[in-house]
């Protein structure tokens, strides 16, 4: 299975442009935490033994090559941080051909460049961190296909 990825409807994979990793298999746990102050003291008070979820987060990490590569990263990131509203899109595609498209709504919670880059060579690496507030992916849904031609998309 292929999977390609969209910021506001534009491809992140390109020519000399790819998305390495795509998660959002698991969302993040946080504890229930108070900050208390009074008179000379403060502390913490944990809440709740049961931690609560977080939004859904979508983990991407692009790399980009080739001698426009500083460009294709910074379009990125201006992309991830400038945009007032933000929509991934995100395409499933089977060997067979088959494929689905969803998107929702995100918000850029840190954009940063990977401590791997080489000044001297012309390979950027940059890893985005996306909130998911409406939970879940809208858009087409897996059905079973007439004998012989695999899965297809259904809205």
């Amino acid at each position: 299975m292929k999977i390609s990825y969209s910021l506001n409807g534009q491809p992140l994979d390109s020519e000399r442009m790819r998305v390495i990793v795509g998660t959002t298999h698991y969302t993040s746990l946080s504890p229930i935490v108070d900050t208390v102050q009074v008179s000379g003291r403060s502390g913490v008070i944990v809440g709740s033994s049961i931690p609560v979820l977080d939004a859904p987060e979508l983990t991407i990490k692009v790399a980009a090559w080739g001698a426009d590569s500083d460009a294709l990263i910074s379009r990125f990131r201006a992309r991830c941080l400038h945009a007032a509203k933000l929509t991934i899109g995100k395409t499933e595609t089977l060997d067979d051909g088959s494929s689905r498209s969803m998107v929702t709504r995100a918000v850029c919670t840190s954009c940063e460049p990977d401590d791997d880059e080489r000044p001297f060579r012309d390979l950027r690496v940059m890893t985005a961190v996306f909130q998911l507030p409406d939970v879940f992916w809208q858009g087409e849904q897996w059905r079973q296909a007439p004998a012989g031609r695999g899965l297809q998309a259904e809205r």
